[in-house]
């Protein structure tokens, strides 16, 4: 939930990024006609839509691999493949899948994005165009985008960022895969969490995202939520080689992330947290600059928190109790402060 600024629009671009692949000498990136040429260190980006894709594969030729085998690498528990990299299905391309996916992509991950309606027609048509809200950074690349998967494609990794209410219809599609993908649930699947790792079998494993945003035509505006770190969890709570797999995945890729012992209690809590700032939006009309004036609201917003989790903490002891930022119930001042921040008009609904 951010502000909206102007809707001003820019043709297709790959502007420098921080989170595209550091050019080595020896890489190689596709010319204007898509034929592999070799590029320099000096050079910042690589100039056209399509480029972390062939970088990586370029990369993966120069060490004796054609492209993605046909079969799955033992990703889970033993390693993401040969040289660490991983075949990844973004399922939904959203504001969340859309930031994840490209900062995978960027760190060399083999990333197919499967999107639907108008937002395939705008992956097809524009690339994958992102824009850091807080900085105005836009990035513009071509991606891999596939309306299903293909009869027989594999992947080592699903990342299924969908919402709750979407999940009944989401789960027999993530069940007829082929080769058996973990399945990362990245949303609240409060109340499905047991459910959702018995229809898969022990594949699924759950987690929270650290980004929030809008789509504004093809353009993802995003931001980062820098006090909040992605979340990942086992159904069982424990702390398996896979998980740490992950972990180390998404925090190559530039995520910090957390491992929960009790994701069913992380979820419930940050429900509590998110819920009465949410409302409070809503009755400024969604506009944090005006609810950041609004006193009363935010007094308000800040007891119905503290109400919140003084009845969590009656209720049950959670086995990895969620912590909101220490300013938060304590204070309006450092609500106000977040809400001023740098941001994109008026807040995602």
């Amino acid at each position: 939930m951010f502000a909206r600024r102007g809707d001003r629009r820019v043709g297709l671009e790959l502007i420098g990024s921080p989170h595209l692949p550091k050019v080595r000498d020896g890489d190689q990136a596709p010319d204007p006609w898509g034929h592999l040429v070799p590029i320099t260190k000096g050079q910042r980006t690589l100039g056209e839509p399509g480029a972390p894709q062939a970088l990586g594969r370029a990369r993966r030729r120069a060490r004796g691999q054609a492209g993605p085998p046909p079969a799955p690498r033992a990703w889970s528990g033993a390693g993401a493949g040969q040289n660490g990299w991983v075949r990844i299905l973004i399922f939904g391309t959203g504001v969340i899948g859309s930031v994840y996916g490209e900062r995978l992509l960027a760190a060399g991950h083999d990333v197919v994005l499967l999107a639907r309606s108008s937002r395939l027609r705008d992956l097809r048509e524009s690339g994958l165009v992102l824009q850091d809200a807080q900085t105005g950074h836009r990035t513009a690349i071509s991606v891999t985008v596939v309306a299903a998967p293909e009869p027989g494609d594999q992947f080592d990794l699903v990342v299924a960022p969908v919402r709750r209410d979407q999940l009944p219809d989401t789960l027999p599609l993530l069940t007829a895969l082929s080769g058996g993908p973990d399945v990362l649930f990245f949303g609240n699947a409060l109340g499905r969490v047991s459910e959702l790792a018995s229809a898969l079998g022990g594949r699924a494993v759950f987690g929270f995202p650290a980004v929030g945003g809008v789509r504004d035509g093809a353009t993802i505006r995003y931001v980062l939520i820098r006090q909040q770190r992605t979340m990942l969890g086992e159904a069982s709570g424990a702390a398996t080689p896979r998980l740490r797999q992950l972990q180390s995945v998404l925090s190559a890729a530039g995520f910090p992330t957390r491992m929960s012992a009790d994701v069913p209690g992380w979820l419930t809590a940050h429900a509590a947290f998110v819920v009465p700032i949410a409302y409070a939006l809503y009755r400024d009309d969604t506009d944090a600059a005006q609810l950041s004036k609004d006193s009363v609201t935010v007094r308000q917003m800040v007891r119905a928190t503290r109400q919140a989790f003084h009845a969590l903490r009656a209720s049950w002891q959670s086995a990895d109790p969620w912590q909101p930022p220490s300013a938060v119930p304590g204070a309006t001042g450092g609500l106000r402060r977040a809400l001023l921040a740098p941001s994109v008009g008026k807040s995602a609904r």
